[in-house]
């Protein structure tokens, strides 16, 4: 009984030491695998992130390039004459704008009108001034043959009768068989009908009984009506002449800006429709006293040298006037600035062959030079000449897919 009990004592006491034994070894092993794999999972996880931040880069990086770069190889810039300028750091003069037209210097244009009712014979017309042809003060533009109720031929034969009447009057005062008040009378008769002549178009020297129209200026024939062999009404234009060596630009300043234009030493540059360049002002002519109430400007007019031709009456203008104050920044040429879907963007050149869209925030600009208060650094390259070359190029790159590199 007693061996029984030692027997049993002893088969409980070494299953204790083997199940302790056991828990402990799992233990530590469950602790030294769990410990192995979280170092594991770390260092995976390292790994992993280094890759997914090294390929998020390398993505970021091959996407900016293809996105802003527009290619245009040289060639193709030299065939276009694409021009660069430098974008640097400096002062612009506040501006104001205005818009306007290009006139007629008062005085240097007119309009003929028929002064009669007429025909236009075709063998004294045919040789007529046309649009572009030079004329003189005095040159022969029209003949118009009267054919109304008969009242300036009558005027015209009135005319040469007084004519012989003072030739008559001068030879009897002369012999003093006449008194001088008779003489002064014809003459007084001669005047007063001579200028009757002249309102109608004719001219007292003029032989016949037809009606010369002249240039009453000397500049180009801008417009003709006159067709040979028709028939005219008084007043109907049949040309317009004008002098355009020298023109009047008229703007109209918001009201706004009225108060900082001055009278005397006003100058402005601006643009015209058809051109790039600006064109400068020689000086200001007048400005206006009052504010028109409906679209509350105010007019100034300035005159421009035109020797080379180049602006035309009836031109659109954009004008800058200079008013007190300057601003500091980066500044470009204001034709490097163009205008795409409402924004203002200017093609930067980067390369050789390449180059990138900016969309730019703009300042105050002086016509000639405009600051860029965002989107473009000192030193950079601007295109100034040729940009919409470059915008095609940008359009053709997109519809090609060559900007798709994910």
């Amino acid at each position: 009984m007693f061996a029984l009990r030692t027997l049993f004592a002893c088969f409980i006491g070494l299953a204790l030491v083997v199940g302790c034994g056991s828990d402990h070894d799992h233990d530590h092993n469950d602790h030294e695998e769990t410990h192995a794999h979280n170092g594991h999972e770390h260092s995976d996880n390292d790994h992993s992130n280094e890759e997914h931040s090294h390929d998020h880069d390398d993505h970021t990086h091959d996407e900016h390039d293809h996105e802003s770069d527009i290619h245009l190889s040289v060639a193709d810039q030299e065939a276009v004459g694409l021009v660069v300028d430098t974008a640097r750091t400096g002062e612009v003069s506040a501006t104001v704008a205005a818009s306007g037209t290009i006139e007629p210097v008062a005085g240097q244009y007119a309009v003929v009108a028929a002064p009669a009712t007429g025909l236009i014979r075709a063998d004294r017309n045919m040789d007529a001034p046309v649009p572009g042809d030079w004329v003189r003060e005095g040159d022969i533009l029209a003949v118009v043959a009267p054919t109304d109720d008969g009242s300036y031929a009558a005027l015209k034969a009135r005319v040469e009768r007084l004519q012989r009447e003072v030739e008559r009057a001068e030879r009897l005062y002369a012999d003093d068989a006449i008194p001088e008040r008779r003489l002064i009378e014809a003459r007084h008769d001669l005047d007063v009908a001579e200028a009757s002549l002249e309102s109608m178009g004719g001219d007292p020297e003029d032989e016949g009984y037809d009606l010369t129209l002249r240039a009453p200026l000397d500049g180009w024939v801008q417009q003709r009506t006159l067709t040979p062999g028709t028939h005219v009404a008084t007043g109907d234009q049949l040309f317009t002449v004008a002098n355009t060596e020298r023109v009047w630009l008229r703007v109209h300043v918001p009201a706004s800006a009225a108060a900082q234009i001055r009278n005397e030493g006003q100058q402005a540059t601006f643009t015209v429709e058809g051109y790039e360049e600006s064109f400068a002002t020689d000086q200001i002519v007048s400005v206006g006293s009052a504010i028109d109430p409906d679209e509350r400007t105010l007019p100034v007019v300035f005159r421009v040298d035109n020797s080379d031709e180049r602006l035309k009456i009836g031109m659109l203008a954009e004008a800058r006037l200079p008013v007190a104050g300057a601003t500091r920044g980066v500044t470009i040429p204001s034709t490097a600035i163009r205008t795409e879907d409402g924004i203002p963007v200017a093609y930067v050149r980067v390369h050789e062959d390449a180059f990138e869209r900016r969309i730019i925030q703009t300042g105050p600009s002086d016509g000639g030079h405009t600051i860029v208060e965002a989107g473009v650094e000192p030193g950079e390259a601007v295109v100034t000449h040729g940009a919409y070359q470059v915008y095609l190029a940008s359009v053709d790159t997109e519809a090609g897919g060559h900007h798709h590199h994910h």
